[in-house]
């Protein structure tokens, strides 16, 4: 991998004058991968100040007329929930016939921000209308969540919303194969899904301090920082990879999840930073483990670069019940500062098995904790329980 970096800063520095030495290669060989893209950035901004990055984390370019659209949203919106220009006043809009007055409000609005999002209500309408759920309920969502004025109801994400998301997230982590209802929460982006799960496992006595913790390396940085912090003190247990081996962890390393005291495994899918999707066959055998060694393993599964890999397989198509997903829309669409990201539960998933069958000072505990959101708090679900 490093030696691909070096080819290209050495294509790079060749068009600026840049002499390469042997002492620059060893310098580089040095850097860490997120230095080294920062100097590929530099030199490319020398020889065109108007480049595109393209880098997976924060690209600087967007797309248009999708950002148009949403205000061309905020703007009906704010429009029918106006009740005194002259204070500029405005209430929930009225959910009574607000199909109606979308159509109306955008009839001869021939703009191509209209025209999308006008086919982006159509396409949420199909997904979500059902015999409870009317036209003017989906697009009262949108609309009052476009001006951000009440919390979503249930509290993790607004429910119709929650609808479109699963279909989008079925076709890009599941390829539309059906492994039963997911549960989804939406999060301050990826890393804050990351750091929620981090500490919604040890609330919930599913990781205590000097829990062993497995993670398959090279791998993003804050997997292998935040457990050892001081509020979680995991003992690490790294599955090594090599880029010999295709960055794929070989038998022996899969075998050190047969520990049954290894709780979590945390897996990032395509891998960062060797952007690779794991093949069938690493995930086929960390299955094999999980199924005939470790069934109570929880596998923490990063897979914010699903999109960006061809071969994507998803670990949760073989493991649905052990999976807790996390994903971002920033990488794809190009939305990083909006920190929008989804934490993904199957709704039959091992976390609330394993609560179910905590010893009763536990359950007496977390009753506690969770006696204030509900009347039954045992009944909580896992995904209700992220913090």
């Amino acid at each position: 991998m490093m030696q691909n970096f070096l080819e290209v800063k050495k294509s790079l520095a060749s068009q600026y004058n840049k002499e390469i030495t042997a002492a620059y290669e060893l310098k580089a060989q040095a850097l860490s991968p997120f230095e080294l893209k920062n100097q590929l950035i530099d030199l490319a901004s020398q020889g065109n100040p108007s480049y595109l990055n393209a880098g997976r984390g924060n690209p600087d370019f967007y797309n248009t007329t999708a950002r148009l659209a949403f205000s061309k949203l905020l703007q009906f919106a704010v429009s029918i929930s106006r009740q005194d220009a002259d204070y500029n006043l405005g209430y929930r809009p009225d959910k009574k016939d607000i199909t109606t007055r979308f159509d109306l409000y955008f009839k001869d609005d021939t703009t191509p921000e209209a025209q999308f999002l006008k086919t982006a209500v159509a396409a949420a309408l199909s997904i979500c209308h059902d015999d409870q759920t009317t036209d003017d309920d989906i697009l009262y969502e949108l609309a009052d969540a476009a001006i951000g004025d009440f919390y979503p109801d249930p509290p993790r994400i607004f429910p119709n919303t929650e609808k479109i998301i699963n279909q989008y997230l079925q076709m890009v982590l599941l390829k539309g194969q059906s492994k039963g209802k997911f549960d989804l929460f939406a999060t301050e982006g990826a890393t804050a899904g990351m750091v929620y799960v981090f500490k919604s496992l040890e609330e919930n006595f599913l990781l205590n301090k000097r829990d062993k913790v497995a993670v398959v390396t090279p791998v993003f940085s804050p997997y292998l920082e935040i457990p050892q912090l001081n509020d979680y003190e995991f003992e690490m247990i790294y599955l090594n990879t090599s880029e010999d081996e295709g960055w794929m962890p070989d038998q022996s390393e899969i075998d050190k999840l047969k520990d049954q005291s290894v709780k979590v495994l945390y897996l990032i899918n395509p891998t960062n930073p060797t952007c690779v999707a794991l093949n069938d066959d690493t995930i086929n055998s960390i299955s094999d483990v999980v199924n005939n060694y470790n069934k109570n393993l929880i596998i923490l599964v990063d897979a914010v670069y699903a999109t960006f890999s061809s071969s994507y397989t998803s670990i949760i198509n073989k493991l649905p019940q052990n999976c807790i997903t996390v994903y971002s829309f920033s990488k794809y669409f190009g939305v990083t500062g909006w920190r929008l990201g989804i934490v993904m539960i199957n709704e039959n998933n091992i976390m609330d098995q394993l609560i179910a069958q905590f010893p009763d000072p536990w359950k007496e505990l977390l009753a506690q904790r969770y006696g204030i959101d509900s009347e039954t708090p045992g009944n909580v679900k896992f995904i209700e329980r992220v913090l």
